[in-house]
């Protein structure tokens, strides 16, 4: 009976044993393939071209940087800052921003959503904080921010984490009366050359709609800068 009990057990164990190492072969192919399928660069089509005298005006909007004009590749993207998918592209530009600092230079134009309640007032305060050199900087921080909008955001809070050299002139600003012309005149110029969904991000005049993953945008970029070789 003792010997049944013993051989019953080093079976189970057997068997146990013969589980596990099945369970880490599947959990480890899974792991390989998804890190194939993550490692490919995918091929986005874009939803149209511009016409260069389009795009000439466009592209012209918070440049930051003098030497941006000699740069291959200029990305113009249109946001909300309240729109989720705009959220979730915001770190993707930015990583790409850096990586490819001496390539690439990205220009923001608003496109505030009128059910997003908040999101007309947070691109004025970013505007604003552009006014003194710091729109980069109030950007990421309403971006950073996201979850609290649209209730609980608090500009000149914000303004004060980020620095801004005269408070008192952003709080001036932000409560002036509207609307805030640069707000308005991107907002205008989307619906005059048809741009209407955001996130819409438009790569050397070429256009693309809707969130992307990294790789997508990745593949973007490295086709932008090998056309314009």
């Amino acid at each position: 009976m003792v010997l049944k009990s013993v051989n019953l057990m080093q079976t189970f164990k057997i068997l146990l044993v013969i589980v596990m190492v099945a369970c880490a072969v599947v959990i480890t192919a899974l792991l390989v393939r998804r890190e194939l399928f993550l490692g490919q660069v995918s091929e986005r089509e874009p939803d149209r071209v511009l016409s260069d005298s389009v795009w000439q005006v466009l592209s012209e909007s918070h440049v930051e940087y003098e030497a941006a004009a000699a740069r291959p590749v200029t990305v113009v993207e249109y946001f909300d800052y309240e729109c989720p998918f705009c959220g979730e592209l915001q770190p993707m530009l930015s990583a790409l921003e850096e990586r490819y600092s001496e390539d690439i230079t990205l220009i923001y134009r608003h496109y505030p959503a009128f059910y997003h309640i908040a999101a007309y007032d947070a691109a004025i305060a970013a505007e604003c904080a552009a006014n003194q050199g710091y729109f980069k900087v109030y950007h990421n921080m309403l971006f950073a921010n996201q979850p609290l909008l649209p209730d609980s955001v608090d500009w000149n809070l914000l303004a004060q984490m980020a620095r801004l050299p005269d408070l008192l002139r952003f709080s001036n600003c932000v409560s002036a009366v509207r609307p805030a012309p640069k707000v308005k005149a991107d907002m205008a110029m989307a619906n005059m050359f048809g741009i209407n969904g955001i996130p819409t991000l438009i790569v050397n005049g070429t256009v693309y709609t809707g969130l992307m993953t990294s790789n997508e945008l990745d593949s973007i970029l490295q086709r932008a800068l090998r056309d314009a070789d």
